[in-house]
């Protein structure tokens, strides 16, 4: 997967290590919960993806640990970031400025602070700590839930309606607590007797990141709508699971109101194995997105019964190309697709929500892009119409699909299409941000080995083009 490397992204890479934790919630009267492994490892790999996407780290970079001792002993950097499964971080360059605000600000302790009326604890979601306060302390232990009675520090603090402020060192002393303590505790103590301040969590940041409060109410529910579908999942009546999955559909169903147009497809080829089937294709299952269906064909082989079956989740990119084939001469494509632009968007009520955008922004855009993305294959305009022209004499058929959500559907159109030799592109959709946030790992293994039992049925032989779906987890150190 590519990513676009951002200068504010790597300078908080530069300076972080990344750490996932499974650790119970915390709850001042009844105090740890217990964990559901099922639910963990969903909870875990949305917390481990977006992260990846967030800060641009590779996922080889987010360490499991057992404790945030161990986190803190794992790495290396002037900070450590730890989050708790089911804990989220998205944006992007804008997210980033505010959060090196934010690695700034901490002196040792960053978090949500929670009064216990007469102690603090931080809330187990996510934690920053700088590691070199730490070490420049001894490297105190963090301080784990438990009843006891303890000397802790008195801090300097202002409450507001908003909550606690900052919590900062004073000359007060300690004071015996006997209590049941929550997280951080110790290391609070410590800080403040050693003269640094525990800060809560900028506001800034409070678009940035989202909890996960499903130990604090009924996990099975949470179980049961974040292995489902989370489009369709019953949110019932528990407000933090409301919210929670509210926001991942608040992120996914973007779609729904700008329904999404690849006019081109910026994919390397790699992945097309560099061979030519003696006779061509009988058959191909291609994306609607840009032209990349073309350079498969090209580097393959078809022949004049070759059918082409164009597939996509998006109506407006199925119609876009469904226009190409039945009407452009393969061109001036510039020209040809800011010519049928508002005809495309008139088809539709919602406003059309095209990627890449600035290299729609003239005829020319248009067609340098369309040059950059052809001439890996093609090796000259001539080449090119000479494959348009045989390309647009074949059988094509435009199928609008989605074959994560209804892999049932998914396998009835290769029922009725596959034979013969055939190829099939699904680009990295089951590794996509939609996917990962609406499906479950095992519901986007069991779509993609579908896929790959119907051909094996149905086909003489058949080769399947994109990646398989990866499983987002933390890494063990």
């Amino acid at each position: 997967m590519a990513f676009s490397i951002d200068a504010a992204q790597k300078a908080i890479r530069d300076r972080v290590d990344f750490r996932v934790l499974r650790l119970p919630a915390f709850h001042p009267d009844l105090g740890t919960s217990i964990r559901d492994s099922a639910l963990d490892a969903r909870l875990e790999e949305l917390t481990t993806y977006f992260t990846v996407f967030a800060f641009i780290v590779p996922r080889t970079e987010i360490l499991r640990v057992p404790s945030i001792d161990a986190a803190l002993a794992s790495g290396t950097k002037d900070y450590c970031l730890i989050q708790n499964a089911g804990h989220l971080f998205f944006g992007q360059t804008d997210f980033a400025l505010d959060m090196a605000e934010a690695l700034e600000k901490c002196e040792f302790l960053m978090g949500r602070i929670l009064d216990r009326g007469g102690y603090f604890y931080l809330d187990e979601q996510c934690l920053l700590i700088n590691r070199r306060a730490w070490e420049k302390l001894g490297r105190p232990a963090f301080g784990i839930p438990g009843s006891d009675t303890q000397d802790v520090a008195i801090p300097d603090f202002t409450p507001s309606v908003a909550g606690i402020g900052d919590l900062k060192p004073s000359s007060r002393g300690t004071l015996p607590i006997t209590a049941r303590f929550g997280y951080g505790w110790r290391a609070i103590s410590a800080g403040l007797s050693g003269g640094y301040a525990t800060r809560q969590w900028p506001v800034a940041l409070d678009r940035w990141h989202l909890g996960c409060t499903a130990y604090l109410e009924d996990f099975g529910s949470w179980r049961a709508a974040l292995t489902a579908s989370v489009l369709t999942a019953p949110e019932g009546g528990l407000p933090g699971l409301r919210g929670y999955v509210g926001t991942l559909r608040r992120r996914f169903m973007a779609n729904a109101d700008s329904p999404p147009v690849f006019v081109f497809n910026s994919e390397a080829d790699l992945d097309i194995p560099t061979l030519s089937l003696r006779d061509g294709l009988d058959c191909a299952f291609v994306l609607a997105a840009g032209f990349k269906s073309n350079r498969i064909l090209e580097t393959l082989g078809f022949h004049e019964k070759t059918e082409v079956v164009f597939y996509d989740y998006s109506a407006a990119a199925l119609a876009l190309k469904k226009m190409c084939v039945e009407e452009w001469d393969g061109a001036d494509f510039g020209g040809f697709f800011t010519a049928v632009r508002p005809r495309l968007e008139a088809m539709f009520t919602r406003k059309l929500s095209y990627m890449q955008p600035e290299a729609l922004a003239s005829v020319e855009a248009l067609n340098l892009e369309f040059q950059a993305e052809m001439r890996t294959v093609f090796a000259s305009p001539h080449v090119w119409q000479a494959h348009w022209h045989r390309f647009r004499k074949l059988r094509h058929h435009f199928v609008q699909i989605d074959l994560i959500a209804t892999p049932e559907q998914a396998r009835t159109m290769m029922a009725t299409h596959a034979r013969g030799d055939a190829v099939m592109w699904v680009s990295d959709m089951f590794n996509a941000p939609y996917a990962v946030g609406t499906y479950s790992y095992a519901h986007r293994e069991n779509a993609f080995a579908g896929l790959g039992a119907e051909l094996s049925e149905k086909t003489t032989a058949h080769l399947l083009i994109g990646g398989a779906p990866a499983q987002w987890h933390p890494v063990a150190p």
